[in-house]
């Protein structure tokens, strides 16, 4: 293949940065290149008693409540679920229904109503269970 139109390139031209004085845009640079003397280091503070630490401890997460109440429920439906397993093999555990009784007594609200809301439904679910299961049991 040949080329036959071959055109010159432009040449490149070579711009000249003018440097901007203080006048023109509101900076300046100091001139003699010397930089300014650091002063010393001085330490950080420590912290002056453990009442910082213990303080900063005691701040609750907001989510803690939620979170907390979550696994509750979770905890409470994977004991219904193992009492259901127990049920159909045809004997329950005395400390199963104990780990149940134990998971509905301890309330912990949440900041959510509709997750305190699920966690009366569940408890109800348990009540009615350990109840069924006390009848059965005498």
């Amino acid at each position: 293949m040949r080329v036959s139109d071959a055109r010159a390139t432009p040449s490149v031209e070579r711009r000249v940065k003018t440097r901007k004085t203080a006048a023109t845009n509101g900076f300046s640079l100091d001139e003699t290149g010397a930089l300014p003397a650091a002063g010393p280091a001085t330490p950080a503070q420590a912290i002056t008693g453990i009442d910082a630490l213990l303080s900063v401890q005691s701040i609750e997460d907001p989510l803690m409540g939620r979170r907390k109440a979550l696994e509750r429920g979770e905890e409470m439906l994977d004991l219904l679920e193992r009492i259901k397993i127990d049920l159909l093999a045809g004997r329950v555990s005395k400390s199963r229904l104990q780990s149940l009784h134990d998971a509905v007594s301890t309330r912990t609200p949440s900041d959510t109503p509709a997750i305190d809301d699920l966690l009366a439904e569940i408890e109800l679910r348990a009540r009615v269970e350990l109840a069924k299961l006390e009848n059965f049991s005498n």
